[in-house]
């Protein structure tokens, strides 16, 4: 069985969760594994050198840092609040995340940070 769904429509989560309980009758676990990067969050030279050409820090653009942290943090709000009533019902409910780092580590972080708690409020 393959679903698709889009972690930043909230609509489309609800109705691949609805096929998965139509199919299998439970939830049991969430894998968060959607994130990525966007061109315009990227930086040309890993750390900052004064006087360095290319794109630095100082030169991204909000809408790039906004796209990142929407897929990589939004994206896993909406996941678990959309899964998170079914998944708890679960005998050993569990969130696994395919957290990552790199440019856009700081959204990964915030990431985890939130599945992570999500979980462990409940439990």
């Amino acid at each position: 069985m393959a679903i698709t769904a889009d972690v930043l429509n909230k609509d489309s989560l609800l109705v691949a969760k609805e096929q998965i309980l139509k199919h299998f009758g439970r939830i049991d676990f969430l894998i968060n594994d959607a994130g990525g990067n966007h061109p315009d969050a990227i930086t040309e030279k890993e750390y900052y050198e004064e006087n360095s050409t290319g794109l630095s820090f100082f030169d991204l653009q909000e809408n790039g840092f906004s796209d990142v942290f929407s897929l990589n943090f939004t994206g896993t709000f909406l996941a678990c609040q959309v899964f998170g009533e079914v998944l708890l019902q679960a005998e050993n409910p569990a969130i696994i995340g395919n957290y990552c780092s790199g440019d856009y580590s700081f959204a990964c972080f915030k990431e985890s940070g939130f599945a992570n708690t999500s979980l462990i409020e409940k439990i």
